[in-house]
């Protein structure tokens, strides 16, 4: 399937809700809850509900996500969150494994142990990740095993982004040996659930 190129991106690669509208369906001076309603269309024919959960405690930040198929049939799946971050002194993460990149600025399917640093790594079999911005300031992050990939985007600029994903990005065309490489084929009805850790110090 050709999945849509995002406008002024170079491919799909951030999913299909990351530009859309989402609608705050509760909120609190602590917490939001965002939720996603998608009928299905042709650039993407699975109907689905999503939500984002954020709650702040002191020192962390907690985030929930979630996607139900809301079609008749089976649908490829995946979940992913996409902070930003001020730019960043040191990242460290004990993931195995480093996926090499092509031109396309998407993983070529081959891995290897992490070696140098580029501007996008994608990463995975990793448990934690920890940056010290350049303010001095400590993150360490943590998600459930349903995150097993990891993806750093270190561009030259004032930011950084670190995010936790369930799949190895392109794997609809990748098709990688590994399961937990793959988008999940969610059932009709089913859901997909896991949850982000934010410690700040």
């Amino acid at each position: 399937m050709q999945l849509k190129i995002h406008p002024q991106e170079p491919n799909a690669v951030h999913g299909h809700a990351h530009q859309q509208a989402w609608v705050v369906v509760d909120a609190a001076s602590n917490m939001a809850e965002l939720s996603y309603h998608y009928a299905g269309h042709e650039d993407w024919p699975w109907a689905f509900a999503a939500t984002q959960r954020f709650l702040v405690k002191p020192g962390r930040l907690k985030v929930a996500l979630k996607i139900t198929n809301c079609g008749d049939g089976p649908m490829p799946a995946g979940l992913g969150w996409h902070p930003f971050f001020t730019k960043c002194h040191a990242v460290r993460t004990d993931a195995a494994c480093d996926w090499a990149m092509g031109a396309d600025l998407l993983p070529t399917g081959l891995w290897q142990l992490p070696e140098k640093w580029a501007v996008t790594r994608y990463l995975s079999d990793w448990t934690w990740a920890e940056l010290v911005l350049d303010s001095g300031l400590r993150v360490s992050i943590r998600a459930s095993l349903a995150l097993g990939h990891l993806v750093i985007h270190d561009p030259d600029g004032p930011y950084i982004c670190v995010e936790p994903v369930s799949h190895l990005a392109n794997s609809m065309n990748l098709y990688p040996e590994r399961s937990g490489d793959n988008l999940v084929n969610l059932p009709c009805g089913a859901s997909l659930e896991a949850k982000i850790d934010l410690a700040f110090g």
